[in-house]
Formats: structure tokens, sequence, C-alpha cells
């Protein structure tokens, strides 16, 4: 898609209709992500739910921060968090399902977006935000939808290039290519000077009619416009092989070959040109790295899928109370796959939960190394912590969790725990009063804020 999420134009746009004179915090933060400052956004922001727990704006705005600096799984935490707080915010959804998409869980995002059905077709949101949607959408398979919305948008701006190349991309994606190429076709007469995606499009879809020298054609002006991109200098020297045009095949493939690890049919395609060029020492050489990556990443993909399958599986058992088939699935997937964090994961809290801290220790430092910065991970690493009564190292996880999840009464309860045992007292008053308001049904809660209460005076 040709779609790029202008998060600092949405951050603006969006807190232009929601600030008062009391939320200078939240013009703060949108200007520091507008200067791409997101650290200290995000910190901003981070304060504002320490402060403020129940503004879902503060979640909001962190997912957006967080988003933009492709911490995804964060992103996806707070943004869940803001559409709990105010599940009719169109905007919050919006952003939610998009995050969602791109971490591949495409029925949640559509699930998400199901919850409003049209209502953007009726309450008019900006431009950006259709946007965001459209791509959301076609993100997620859903074609039709994203139409809908590109239309909305087409009615908003008639001469809009980007609603004519979409539109042209989602129809070559459904194999519809006199339409696409229609489609792209239009987007070039509104804009030629500077539209290398519609170009390169315009390539993919001729190449795909059988038209290779017009395709050829498309493709050179892709690259002409944007020199850099191996994708296009791939397809290029890939119909120039097609035509024979062998030189200009090695000359483009050769440019592309930085961009292999992502697309590593470059060296299939330079190798394929080095033969056709009589090179065969080189030829070989590059087939062989193209054979070796191929390897590596059908392995490495088959591994992950069978893992995920194994997790899933485990899921299941848990749903059914069977904990010793289950674990015994999630430590399959483990082995599967060492790097699968939801194995680990749910491995570290069975062992957590049965007081094995020995056990657990291993898959919660393995889960710190693939990701460092989850919640989720804080939390079971603060656990573990308080388990073993090293409430230092406790206490630092358990306060990167509240800067994230401030409304979860539980935390907040652990952690005033931790500060009564840290000698903390008032500051296990107030943990203990959050998790009350939080949570008034626990009455252990109670019980520990009176303690520290009577701790309080007898000091």
């Amino acid at each position: 898609m040709a779609v790029l999420l202008f998060f600092s134009f949405l951050a603006l746009a969006f807190s232009q209709n929601q600030t008062t004179e009391e939320d200078d915090w939240l013009v703060k933060g949108n200007f520091l992500i507008s200067q791409e400052r997101l650290p200290e956004a995000i910190e901003l922001f981070s304060k504002r739910k320490q402060d403020f727990p129940t503004d879902s704006r503060a979640y909001f705005y962190s997912g957006m921060a967080l988003a933009q600096m492709e911490s995804l799984q964060l992103a996806a935490a707070d943004l869940k968090e803001a559409v709990r707080l105010e599940p009719n915010n169109l905007s919050y959804l919006i952003l939610y399902a998009n995050v969602l998409v791109r971490l591949k869980h495409d029925e949640l995002a559509l699930e998400t977006l199901a919850s409003f059905s049209e209502k953007w077709n009726k309450g008019p949101l900006p431009p950006a935000w259709l946007w965001v949607l459209s791509e959301t959408y076609i993100r997620a398979g859903d074609n039709d939808a994203g139409l809908k919305v590109l239309d909305l948008l087409g009615q908003m701006d008639p001469e809009d290039h980007l609603v004519d190349l979409n539109r042209g991309q989602v129809y070559f994606k459904q194999g519809d290519y006199e339409k696409a190429l229609e489609c792209v076709n239009a987007s070039l007469a509104r804009e030629s000077e500077y539209n290398p995606p519609a170009y390169f499009y315009r390539g993919k879809i001729l190449n795909q009619l059988g038209n290779t020298q017009s395709a050829k054609e498309a493709y050179i002006e892709a690259v002409n416009q944007d020199p850099e991109n191996a994708e296009y200098l791939w397809k290029l020297g890939t119909v120039c092989l097609a035509l024979g045009d062998n030189e200009e095949a090695v000359e483009y493939l050769e440019r592309a070959v930085p961009g292999a690890d992502e697309f590593p049919e470059i060296y299939y395609n330079l190798g394929r040109a080095y033969q056709a060029s009589k090179d065969p020492t080189k030829a070989r050489a590059t087939l062989k790295k193209f054979q070796s990556i191929t390897k590596t990443g059908r392995q490495k993909e088959y591994r992950e899928i069978q893992s995920a399958e194994l997790v899933g599986k485990g899921e299941d058992a848990l749903d059914r109370g069977d904990l010793v088939e289950a674990r015994k699935l999630f430590e399959l997937a483990a082995e599967e796959n060492p790097e699968n964090w939801s194995a680990h994961g749910y491995l570290a809290e069975i062992a957590l939960n049965s007081g094995s801290l020995y056990e657990a220790y291993p898959h919660l430092d393995k889960m710190e190394k693939i990701d460092p910065d989850s919640t989720t991970g804080h939390y079971l690493m603060a656990r573990y912590w308080y388990a073993r009564r090293d409430y230092p190292r406790a206490c630092r996880y358990a306060e990167k969790v509240k800067e994230v999840r401030p409304s979860n009464p539980t935390l907040r309860n652990m952690l005033g725990n931790i500060y009564m045992l840290m000698g903390r007292v008032s500051e296990a008053v107030q943990e203990y009063s959050a998790a009350i308001d939080l949570d008034p049904s626990r009455p252990e809660f109670q019980r520990n804020l009176e303690a520290a209460k009577k701790r309080m005076q007898g000091n």
C-alpha cells in the first residue's frame, strides 16, 4: 500500500479538538511527537497515566508514539486501554485496529472495526483517519470495506492521485489487472512528475498482462524517480532478463543486492543474469547465497508455525483446566522455536504459580532477551523477585509495569507490599489506596491499607 501513517499530523489534528487550557501536557506531548522526540513524549504520557489513570487520551497518545517507534506490542496494550476507557471513540478504534493488523492479528483487527461498522461513513472523520482506516481494512484482507473508504476519500478530494493508486493496488491484489491498470493510469494522469509507486505498479500490471517491454519502461521510470529502491531495481532487472537484455539485468540486480535480505529472490535472478552473461563463477556463488538464505528462511518459518500451533493447543488445554497437558505443549513449543516468547511466558507463569522459582527464571530470562520492553515480562519478573525476597529488584520491575499499567489493581497492591517491606510506608499507603479505588471488591487490599496506616501512626 502507498499509504503512510503520518502520526505527528494525526496527533496534532486530533488534539486541536480535544485540548483545553488545563491540557498543557497534551499540547507538549503532541509537539514532542511532531518533532519525533518520541521517548520524551512517551515519558510525559506515562506520567499522565500515573496521575490520571482513567484519562483515555494519555493511553491513546502514548500508543500513537509507541506505534511510531515500532514498539507495536506496547502500543497495542496502551491503545486497548484507551478503547476500554472510551469505547465509542472512532479514532481510538481505528488506530488500535491498525496496530493489531501490523502485528498480524488480522481477525482481531476486523473484530475491533466491526464494533462500529460503518459509523465512519455517517459522521465525518478527518481524511487522515480515513486513510489509516482504508489501509487497515486492506491489510486485514477486507478489500471491499477498504474500497468503500477510498471511495469516500475520493469524494472528499477528487484530484487526489493516491486514491486512484490505492484502488489500483487493491484490484491488482484481487487479480483484476485491467481495472488495476485503469486506476493506476488515472493516478499517473493526475501526478506523473513524482509518483514512483504508480509507475512500479504499472510495470507489475503490464508484466502480468504479458506486455513485458512496456513493463520495463514503467519500471525504468519508477527507478529513475526512486533510484535506491531495491524492489524496483529487482523487478526491473527481472524484466530485462526476460527480454534478453542481460547486461542491463546484471546492472540493475547488482544495485538491488543491498535489499536481498528482504527480497532474497534478488540473488536468484542475479545468478541467472550471470549465467546468461557467461559468468559461471559468479552465477554459482550467487545462486549458492540464494539457496542458503531460502533454506534458512524456510526452516525458520516452519519452526515458527509449528511452535505457534503448539502454543495454541496449550492454550486450549489451559481452557480445559488440563495444566499438565498445557505445560507439556508449551515445553514442546519452546523446544521447536526457542524464540517463542509466548511459550516461555506461559511456562514462567505456570512455574511461578506452583512456587517453582528455579524453573521460572530460565524462561523469564529468555523472555527478557527476546523482548526487553514487554510489560507482561516485567510483571512476571516483579513477581519472581518478590517471591525471592529481592525487593529492590522487584520494585524496579513493578514500577516499570506501573508506568504502562497504572490501572492494574493487583499490581498496585503488590507494589504496596514491596514498598512496605522496603520501609516506604507512605508510598505503600498510596498504592493500596489506588488498588482499592480500582477494585473495591478485594478485602485483602483494604486489610493491607489498614495495616499500612497503623504502621504510619505507630511511626
